[in-house]
Formats: C-alpha cells, sequence, structure tokens
C-alpha cells in the first residue's frame, strides 16, 4: 500500500490556489457578465435530465462564481448518488470578447457504475439477520449504490440496537467488490453488554414536584436502556411547560457493566406568567378591512407544585366601519381556564374553560352570551388524536331588535340555550402548517345536541340532533415541465369536505350556530362569506344579502401554490360546493364552482395572502361576478 498523503494536501492546495486565482478576474467583471449558456459534456445516463434540474446556474442569470463551485458539487452528489461513486466534475468558464457574457461548462467523468449486491451480517445474535436486513431494504439488491442510504441503514440498525438495551454497540461498515461493478456490504456487530436502567435521579427540581417528572417517562427503573424511550421521555417533560431546560444522561456503575443511572438535569420556569398577544381578523361583510384584537392575558402554571394550571384572557376588538369613518368595538371577551394535565392516570389533558362575551354588532341587536365547556384531549402514535368536549352556551338578549343572524352567526339566535357533547378524532402528517408540503389531514366529528329556545308563540321548544362532519386534505408536489424552463416545484392541494344535520323527530329550527355556511375566504372563494346557499334576506333587487345557513355542506377545492421568490407565493384554485336547507333538497347540480389567483407572502407568523375568485355559474341571486378576499393562512 502506498501511502500518499502528504503529496495529496499538497496537490490539493495547488489546486485550491488556481481555482481562486482564475476566477479573480471574473470577480472584477461580475456585476457585468451575464451567463450565456451552460453546457455538459460526458457522463450520459438515462438520468441526465433530471440531474440538469438541480442545477442552479441558468442561462440569463447574472454570473456568479460561487454558484458555480455549488453546482459542480451538486451534479458530482447526484451522479455518486446514482452509483457513480468514483465520479468526477470539472468546470470551466469562458469570457466573450466583448466581456458582457460568459459561458460555463461542465465536464463530467462518470466513471464505472456500480450495484448493490448483497449485505452480509457479522457478530450479531441479539437481533436476527432478517430484523436487520430490514433496515437496508433502501439499498436492495440491484439498486445503484448510494452511499448516502447505505449510512443511513447503519444508523437505523444503530438505532435498532440503542433502544434494544445496547448503548455501547460498536458497528464497523466494510464493502467488497465483485464483477468489477457489484458491491457486498459487510457489516461488523460487536454488540457488547446489555443494559438496564439501575436507578433515576432527578436534579434541580424546586417548586415541582418529583412525582409530575417520573409520571412523563417512558422508562422505569429496571427496563432496558431505550434511546428512544428516552428522547420522548425529554420531549415529554419539555411539554408541561414547567421547565426552560431538560437534559437526560446515563452514567455507568461503577463494577457493573450491565448498570447505568439515569440523570435528568432540570431548570425550572417561573411558575406565573403573564403576555399579550395579537390577532387579526377579517369581516368580508361589513368593513372590508381588518379587524384587530389585543389578548392581556396570565396565569400559573404550577398550582401547588403539581402541574395544574390557570389562566385569565381578556381579549377586546377593534374595527373600522368604511360607511361612517369610525372606530367600532364590536367584541370584548373575557375568559377563565384552568387544565388538569394527566385524566385518568394518561396523558390526557382536560381543559375547563368559563367564557363571558359582551356582543355589539354594528347593525343588529346586543347580547351576551355565556359559555361553559369541558375538553380532554389524547395524542395517539402515527398523528392521530382524539378529542371530546362537553359544553353549554346561553345568549341573553339585550334589546327588542333581536340578534341579527347575519352579525352573530357563529351563535344563538332563536334559541337561547344549547346543550351539546362532541367526538372529534383526527390524523395530522403536515410537518410545516404554514406551508404544508407532501402531507395529509383528516378529521372527522360527531356531535349530538339539545337546544331549547322559543317560538313565535313564546313557548318552550326543544329540539335533539346529531352533527357529523369530515374532511381530507392532500398537499402532493410536483414539478412540471413548461416549455424550456427549469422545472418548478410546486404544489398541488386539494380537499374534499362533507357535513350534515340529522334530527330525531320532526324538522324543527336548528340553533343559528349549528347550522352549515359555504362562501368566502376559506370555503368556496369568489362569493362573499358565507353567502352561498338558501338566502335568509335579500335586497330590493332580489339579491341575497343574508344567508339562512343549512343541514347539509358539500365543499371541494384543488388548488395550485406556485413559490415565485423569497417569500412570495402565486395560486390558481377551483372551488366548489354549496349548502342545503334541507337533506331532501340535495341535487347535485346546485353545487356551484368558482376559479381564481391569488398571491400570498409567507410570514413568521403564517402566510397572508390576497385571492380574487370568478362565479362560473351565477345565480340570479348572487350580487356580484366575484369577491376578493384577504386570508390569515391558506385557503386549508
Amino acid at each position: 500500500m502506498i501511502n500518499r498523503g502528504d503529496r495529496t494536501v499538497k496537490t490539493s492546495n495547488f489546486l485550491r490556489i488556481l481555482w481562486a486565482l482564475s476566477l479573480f478576474p471574473l470577480a472584477l467583471f461580475a456585476d457585468e457578465l451575464e451567463i450565456k449558456e451552460v453546457i455538459f459534456t460526458g457522463g450520459g445516463f438515462e438520468g441526465r435530465e433530471e440531474m440538469e434540474d438541480i442545477v442552479r446556474t441558468e442561462e440569463g442569470d447574472d454570473f456568479d462564481a460561487r454558484m458555480v463551485k455549488l453546482d459542480k458539487i451538486l451534479i458530482t452528489n447526484y451522479y455518486r448518488q446514482n452509483g457513480f461513486i468514483e465520479a468526477e466534475v470539472y468546470d470551466s468558464v469562458a469570457i466573450s470578447l466583448d466581456r458582457t457574457t460568459v459561458t460555463v461548462k461542465y465536464r463530467i467523468e462518470s466513471g464505472r457504475r456500480y450495484y448493490y449486491n448483497e449485505v452480509i451480517f457479522r457478530g450479531n445474535s441479539e437481533i436476527s439477520s432478517v430484523q436487520l436486513a430490514e433496515q437496508f431494504e433502501k439499498a436492495a439488491t440491484g439498486n445503484p449504490f448510494d452511499e448516502s442510504l447505505l449510512n443511513e441503514a447503519v444508523r437505523n440498525v444503530e438505532n435498532l440496537y440503542y433502544n434494544s438495551g445496547k448503548p455501547f454497540v460498536v458497528l464497523d461498515a466494510r464493502y467488497q467488490y465483485e464483477q468489477d461493478s457489484l458491491v457486498n456490504v459487510i457489516l461488523d456487530i460487536e454488540e457488547n453488554e446489555t443494559v438496564f436502567i439501575g436507578d433515576i435521579r432527578y436534579l434541580g427540581l424546586d417548586k415541582v414536584q418529583e412525582f409530575i417528572v417520573r409520571r412523563e417517562l417512558e422508562i422505569k427503573k429496571g427496563e432496558k436502556y431505550n434511546r428512544k424511550a428516552i428522547e420522548k421521555s425529554q420531549r415529554n417533560i419539555y411539554s408541561t411547560n414547567l421547565f426552560r431546560n431538560a437534559r437526560i444522561e446515563i452514567e455507568p456503575v461503577k463494577g457493573q457493566n450491565s448498570q447505568v443511572i439515569l440523570k435528568i438535569h432540570l431548570q425550572e420556569n417561573d411558575p406565573r406568567w403573564i403576555g399579550v398577544r395579537f390577532g387579526v381578523g377579517y369581516e368580508e361583510e361589513r368593513s372590508f378591512g381588518n379587524t384587530f384584537d389585543l389578548t392581556l392575558q396570565g396565569g400559573h402554571r404550577n398550582l401547588f407544585g403539581t402541574a395544574r394550571s390557570i389562566s385569565l384572557h381578556l381579549t377586546p376588538s377593534v374595527t373600522y366601519d368604511l360607511e361612517s369613518g369610525t372606530l367600532h368595538n364590536p367584541q370584548n371577551k373575557i375568559q377563565l381556564k384552568y387544565i388538569e394535565p394527566w385524566i385518568g392516570y394518561t396523558r390526557t389533558p382536560g381543559i375547563f374553560q368559563v367564557a363571558y362575551e359582551q356582543q355589539r354588532p354594528l347593525n343588529s341587536g346586543s347580547f351576551d352570551l355565556w359559555n361553559i365547556s369541558f375538553d380532554v384531549n389524547h395524542d395517539f402514535e402515527n398523528n392521530h388524536s382524539l378529542n371530546g368536549a362537553l359544553s353549554v352556551k346561553y345568549v341573553n338578549e339585550l334589546d327588542d331588535k333581536g340578534i341579527d343572524s347575519a352579525m352573530a352567526a357563529k351563535y344563538v339566535t332563536d334559541q337561547s340555550e344549547i346543550y351539546s357533547m362532541t367526538v372529534y378524532w383526527k390524523r395530522d402528517n403536515r410537518i410545516n402548517i404554514f406551508y404544508p408540503v407532501n402531507s395529509s389531514y383528516t378529521d372527522a366529528s360527531i356531535t349530538y345536541s339539545h337546544s331549547v329556545g322559543k317560538v313565535e308563540s313564546e313557548a318552550r321548544q326543544t329540539n335533539n340532533y346529531f352533527t357529523v362532519v369530515a374532511s381530507w386534505q392532500r398537499y402532493q408536489p410536483f414539478s412540471p415541465q413548461v416549455l424550456s424552463f427549469k422545472r418548478w416545484k410546486f404544489t398541488l392541494a386539494s380537499r374534499i369536505k362533507m357535513g350534515s344535520i340529522f334530527e330525531i323527530g320532526e324538522h324543527k329550527k336548528i340553533p343559528i350556530n349549528d347550522r352549515f355556511y359555504a362562501g368566502g375566504a376559506s370555503t368556496v372563494r369568489g362569493y362573499q362569506e358565507r353567502l352561498l346557499g338558501p338566502a335568509l334576506q335579500t335586497d330590493d333587487q332580489g339579491k341575497i344579502t343574508k344567508a339562512s345557513g343549512g343541514k347539509l355542506l358539500f365543499v371541494s377545492n384543488i388548488e395550485v401554490r406556485m413559490p415565485v421568490v423569497w417569500i412570495v407565493v402565486l395560486e390558481t384554485f377551483l372551488d366548489g360546493g354549496y349548502v342545503w336547507a334541507e337533506l331532501e333538497d340535495l341535487h347535485p347540480l346546485d353545487v356551484k364552482f368558482t376559479t381564481g389567483l391569488g398571491i400570498a407572502f409567507i410570514t413568521p407568523l403564517g402566510p397572508v395572502r390576497f385571492d380574487y375568485g370568478h362565479k362560473l355559474m351565477r345565480a340570479r341571486q348572487d350580487p356580484t361576478r366575484g369577491a376578493f378576499h384577504l386570508g390569515i393562512y391558506f385557503a386549508f
């Protein structure tokens, strides 16, 4: 074996100097140079077109020497990930005689292409070769050799041992070549001692009681060491919001190779807290502007050292009325919230809330609202969660005008008391809820309600009904080829949502806050907020001004989101939907469709978007041909 270490270092340094000197004259003209052409030579194989998509240097762009260097690295990595482990990429730059344009050339020497043959395991006894082979599924026989996939598989094997009581396992992967292009992977395994948790120690506790931390642990004294359980325990501890720092480490026990001490180092948060939260709402029907709300909040997150919390929230809202040119205070809300973090000896928090609201809409009767609710929520594996809720609402009208059903649409009008019980399930695979990509969201709920109110004769009327709602959302990335332009990374977002109200017995009035509505920035764009469906009120020309809502809902959306530059995203969409007053009114041809364009700005608080929707099937009662929308977050 020949040692060429010193020579390699000197040659490498010499090449770096040549690279820097070659770029010096280009740097002098960098602000004036435009890329005329990008040329690729050599290295052809069936993935060549896909390789060109990863290059950042494009014709017509300003020349940037750093981007050329980055492209060289990207091309090299691409070839090596496709089995060309000896691939080398050489770049060159030619400046035009008038020093205005530059031609960038990449010469690719791909070399031989290698393929996986087999994986051989040596030294394993605690974990079978079948289990180990499952970690190498991406490195299947016949696939192009990709060292990054191999490294990922080795890490999976390491995790398998770490989660089976083997924190001191040693893995050594070697390659063996056959028939010039086949690679055997030999994984030598030194399993070492199986380790158990001999003791658990809690360091840094002051006001928080020890049992609060102990119940958050996924691993117990006497169990095998398990890294996954330890990491989950750390996340559980942070989720209590009682600690600003939580660190878990293991310490070997002297003279006992199979025993370790689990040390949990903690730093507590101040249990008392106070804060301010800003929120922005939008009222399309009346104000066509922003509704600002300011929440003053504070509380105690660790009552009696038991992790129970209590908080108070005060929220006034202000809106600007375009017609009168004045500020208006449409709502004030005060809310008391108590959280019991564990229900039934499980990590299932229970939230008890009492809220009082003063509703003073611009053009309707004023009323006060009391709302009492109790919710429990449990998170399961694989992004599933289940929620149950009990609630009671009571509305008190303050004048003789009655409550305007459109301005107070989310509350009760003709029936002043509602007692309800809800079960809600969801599966949320979105990693980024602000800008979801390559993910999905599914949810379903069923609610039983008992409502009490008065009818025209002033007699009390009761109603019992079930409300069922389900939705499915998908976010699929795709990269279409448009003419000769570089492939853009688009997202195809789609949604279907359905809901129905089933009454027990004869048809009666459903409280207006429990009815379905459609139209607006988050359902069917092109229609003003809630103005798609049965009309409650029309103007002199027969145009709808208020919606009555209904008992059956259908909404569908498909949208293409196209990132343009920096924080700007363009949208184009096709929305459809309708609301039927009664279940027997269902007719598929009633569904209305709209299409339109939008632009979204990705901010730290989430996307802020401006959309315009155009009605494709305008009805006589529709007041406009389309509508503008301002929204926080994407429509779905």
